[in-house]
Parts: structure tokens; sequence; C-alpha cells
């Protein structure tokens, strides 16, 4: 793999090829082990079957219909699940690969990127909490867009690093952004609120380093793609058709995220 180009071989948190490669190799295979083992235990729960079921209505359109006048998701994610089923089959097991497969890049994806920007020690650190992070392998082992929000945000930060951090004037980049943005976006409504907050970021730095005709474009381009859902999505918004209402938070419910986050036996 050779240096990276923003490390200097030798500097803080270096490790040669012959180390950093059979490491990161071994935490892949750890993050594949984790992933599946047990990964069809649990039955499927009511919103992988409401997947699935949408995915049986016999034709795309219907599934786009149903996912417009009867739903508050994009469609992103059940219009892959669409194609994988018709591949693949309906196991249980079947359902939840695609999410098995996309955790697993996401350990290599989020080591590559924190291997280029801080240093390699720092990435396999980042890939081993991540192969091993009990909500990651929880969202890896369900038949959801989840596991794809987290690699899309990946990608997408890391393209924001080269375009905007590297100042690359590579056009596959500049193209690979916007696609990766209306990727999160048209896989769950998340993606989109991920996209919104980063935007004043990348404002910011590139008006700093005067690119902002390029963060313009960029951002233009994930607009273009998402403009056939976006009066979709305004409509979800204003007329949901399930309530999204949740209690105010309180102290014992941020305890319980970070017990999620970490895993159920770290917080009682």
């Amino acid at each position: 793999m050779g240096c990276q180009p923003s490390r200097q071989c030798g500097g803080v948190g270096y490790l040669p090829d012959g180390v950093y490669t059979p490491l990161l190799f071994t935490l892949i295979l750890f993050a594949v082990a984790n992933r599946m083992y047990a990964v069809d235990f649990a039955s499927l729960w009511s919103d992988e079957l409401w997947g699935m079921w949408v995915c049986s209505l016999g034709s795309w359109g219907a599934l786009l219909e149903d996912m417009v006048f009867r739903d508050s998701h994009p469609p992103g994610y059940q219009s892959l699940l669409y194609l994988w089923l018709k591949f693949f089959g309906d196991s249980d097991v079947s359902v939840r690969l695609p999410s098995v497969i996309v955790g697993v890049v996401a350990v290599y994806s989020v080591c590559i990127f924190a291997s280029r920007y801080f240093s390699r020690l720092v990435g396999l650190l980042a890939a081993a909490f991540l192969a091993t992070s009990f909500n990651a392998i929880y969202y890896s082992q369900e038949a959801r867009a989840y596991s794809f929000i987290l690699l899309f945000a990946i990608w997408h930060f890391h393209l924001f690093f080269l375009l905007f951090v590297e100042e690359s004037n590579n056009k596959v980049y500049l193209v690979l952004f916007s696609v990766v943005g209306a990727l999160l976006a048209y896989f769950h409504y998340v993606g989109v609120v991920v996209v919104v907050c980063e935007m004043p970021l990348l404002l910011l730095v590139a008006a700093f380093r005067r690119q902002l005709s390029k963060a313009i474009r960029a951002y233009g381009g994930i607009l273009l793609l998402y403009l056939p859902w976006f009066f979709v999505m305004i409509a979800h918004m204003l007329f949901p058709h399930e309530s999204w209402e949740r209690p105010v938070p309180d102290f014992s419910t941020l305890t319980q995220t970070i017990g999620f986050i970490l895993g159920p036996d770290v917080i009682r």
C-alpha cells in the first residue's frame, strides 16, 4: 500500500506494510465473523417483514407507489432489496446479507479514511472499534437501510476531504460526491440530515480555500439527482403516514442510548 500522501513514512502512528496489511485483513475477517454469527438467530421482525412485503407487490412501479402514498421513507433501500430478492431469494440470511456486506465494507472504508488523514494506527483502531461495535453489528444483521447510511456517510466525508482539504480537481471525485450524497438521501431521511448538516462546514472550508464554485457544483449535483423525490419528501414531512413523535428525552434516555451504542452490558 505504501505511505499515504498525507503521512510521511516513519511518522507518529505509521506502520509498515508488513504489519498494517495483515492486521487490516484480520480485522476484516473478524468483522465478517461478528456479522455472520447467528445472523438468522432472531426471526425477521415487523419492519423487515414489511420491507419484504413491499418487494412482493409485483413490480418496481407498485413498490414506488407504496413508498409515495402509504409510507414515509425514500425508496433507495427497498429498490435495492427488490432486485436482491429476485436473484438471491428471501431466506432470513439472504434478506440480511446486503446489510452484512455493507457493514464489513464500512469497517474497511473507515480504516482507509482514518489511515489517510491521521495515521495507519488510528485507522486500525477505528476499524477495530467498528468491527466490534455492538451497534454496528446489530444493524449489520438487520434488513434495513442503516448500515448503508453508515457506509455512505464514511464515503461522503472521504470525498469531502479529497475535494476540499486536499483540493483535488478530479472530476470523478466531484461526480461521486454528488452521487453518494444523493444515495444518502434516497436510502433514508437520516441521510438528508447528514448531507444538510455537513453543508455549512463544506461551504466554510470551500470559501476559506476559494473553492466555493466547486462546492456549489457538488451540492447542486446532489439536489439535481434528488429532485425526482424532493417534493415527495416534503409531502412526507407535512403529511406523515405515521407518527414520529417521541417523549421529551431525559437523563435515562441518554444512558439508554449510550448503552445501546456501546453494548447492553456496559450500562445497567
